[in-house]
């Protein structure tokens, strides 16, 4: 218990910490304002993140950088806490010696302020040790040196991205590291309860190195700053067309060689593999859903592939019986609709899909109608298990496995968890799909409770970063989002009969190895930054000036 009230007090200094930084971020008013060399806008903070944002430094950075420009050269001096701005529009750079010649020059000053300066790091701080912690609980468990491994991995990961990607503050990866930390917890549960601790190992080493790894080439694809694709449709479309062909390949595969489990035919096995590849069909969809000019009609084959293959991913989610893709495909087909269209548009395809929701219910497998079923209290009922009439003895069915979620979570954890004594032993995909049981068990309800807040604060982290992104990265960000906030809602509220359980695990929280490969991309679509001149529009007198800008 005393590791746990650890853990919860780090996590709720975390919380508070980089909700503080993300709300000052929020009102800071940026943009060097320059007019016949004068300073029309500055105030203490004005300039930071236009210039630095350019530079592509941190927001607090200890390294002198110059970078010049085509109408302008600015340098950041970190020692006399100001940034030089040398406007070229009536001077020129010789292109033997670099040497400027001409031009005007505007000096000014940042905020000395040491107490933002130190609690800019804090956040990584507390992260850090939250994960070293989390490693030391496991590793004092389990006994094996080995178990730290995926920790490491973690805290490499945040310090690369502290001090080595530096033109944004890490946020976003420091709370998709954190989460990873239940991830681990969750992948050796098996393990910890006679299984096979062995290959539960290997699970977790390589469900956090997709992880990482996936969030890392999301990250290198994004940096070939895609936004110079959209004046090329041809180039753009040409991955909408692969991401395409790939959708179909994979979803005939997965309908010719899957088998059943639980009523559905998500799962392959290769090579004695077992993988999701619908998973797989989210990250591809993603990538057709972006129009390349942002316009859904503004071309007739970008608008035939995009409602084309959207039909066919909700098609293939009816006939591998996962209606928890199907959820998840419609959020973010709607999501593309209402940022690349009309909100007219967007009424009527809701509308639409409804009606076809309802049409379809009773097609879906009986697995997952059953479920549904007995969260709208019929024969599986919860109420009929509490009251002793049998499904609370058959652990196949929909009562038995809410129940005892909810005995574990808010009865058997308490507030500090309970870790001696097991409810959710032999319960099916208790670290997957019931994973927010297994933590309040294990942990308590307070760290549920901050866990929660964690995913919201990650939630803002990338709302507030999606301002900053060229269009088309504002769009994979603002779709990847919504992925997975729904993938929340429905492992939540499944797991506490808040809605039906549709069995879609919770991202970075959940065990399973091929999440790991579309969330991952997720993370890292949702952690990468592009500065773009449409941030700095909200600074008034902003465009009549902007050509004697940079």
């Amino acid at each position: 218990m005393i590791v746990n009230l650890c853990l919860d007090i780090l996590l709720v200094l975390f919380i508070i910490a980089t909700a503080y930084i993300l709300f000052q971020k929020r009102n800071w008013r940026f943009g060097l304002v320059v007019k016949n060399g004068e300073t029309i806008v500055q105030d203490g903070m004005q300039g930071l993140a236009t210039t630095l944002g350019r530079l592509k430094t941190n927001d607090v950075h200890f390294k002198e950088i110059t970078v010049a420009r085509k109408q302008g050269m600015v340098t950041y001096r970190p020692k006399k806490k100001s940034i030089e701005y040398l406007n070229l529009k009536n001077g020129r750079t010789q292109e033997t010696t670099g040497e400027v010649i001409g031009g005007e020059e505007v000096t000014f000053s940042l905020p000395t302020n040491d107490f933002e300066t130190c609690l800019t790091y804090l956040p990584l701080l507390l992260g850090e040790a939250f994960i070293a912690v989390s490693g030391a609980a496991m590793y004092r468990l389990t006994g094996q040196l080995a178990v730290l491994g995926p920790y490491l991995f973690l805290l490499i990961y945040n310090l690369a991205f502290t001090l080595i990607r530096s033109d944004h503050l890490p946020v976003i990866e420091e709370i998709m590291t954190i989460l990873l930390t239940f991830y681990i917890e969750a992948t050796l549960y098996p393990g910890l309860n006679g299984g096979d601790f062995q290959s539960c190992l290997v699970s977790a080493y390589v469900g956090v190195g997709l992880y990482l790894f996936f969030s890392v080439l999301a990250r290198l694809f994004l940096s070939l700053n895609l936004n110079r694709f959209l004046g090329k449709q041809t180039l753009w479309d040409y991955f909408r067309k692969l991401a395409a062909l790939l959708i179909l390949i994979i979803s005939i595969l997965n309908i010719a060689l899957a088998d059943e489990i639980m009523g559905a035919y998500n799962w392959i096995t290769l090579f004695g593999i077992q993988f999701q590849p619908s998973e797989m069909v989210k990250i591809l969809l993603l990538v057709v859903l972006v129009i390349p000019d942002q316009r859904l009609f503004g071309e007739r084959k970008s608008s035939f592939l995009f409602f084309g293959i959207s039909a066919y991913c909700f098609l293939y989610a009816l006939i591998i019986g996962d209606s928890g893709l199907l959820v998840q495909l419609g959020v973010i087909f709607v999501l593309a609709i209402l940022i690349q269209c009309s909100r007219l548009l967007l009424s009527l395809v809701a509308i639409g899909l409804s009606v076809v929701a309802v049409l379809i219910l009773p097609s879906l497998s009986s697995t997952a109608f059953s479920r549904i079923q007995g969260w709208l209290g019929s024969n599986a009922s919860i109420w009929k298990s509490l009251t002793g009439a049998g499904s609370f003895e058959n652990f196949t069915t929909y009562g038995y496995q809410s129940v005892h979620a909810l005995v574990a979570a808010f009865t058997n954890g308490g507030l500090l968890g309970n870790q001696s004594f097991d409810v959710l032993k032999n319960i099916t995909a208790a670290n997957s799909d019931l994973v927010m049981a297994l933590i309040s068990q294990r942990h308590g309800s307070i760290m549920l409770v901050l866990l929660l807040g964690l995913l919201i604060l990650l939630i803002l982290a990338v709302m507030q970063n999606v301002r900053q992104q060229f269009k088309l990265n504002q769009t994979l960000s603002a779709l990847s989002l919504a992925a997975v906030f729904c993938a929340i809602v429905l492992n939540v509220g499944g797991t506490f009969s808040i809605i039906p359980l549709t069995g879609v695990v919770n991202p970075a929280v959940s065990a399973g190895i091929s999440a790991s490969i579309s969330y991952g991309t997720m993370f890292g679509i949702m952690a990468h930054t592009s500065v773009s001149k449409a941030y700095w529009k909200d600074i008034q007198k902003w465009e009549e000036v902007s050509d004697e800008i940079y």
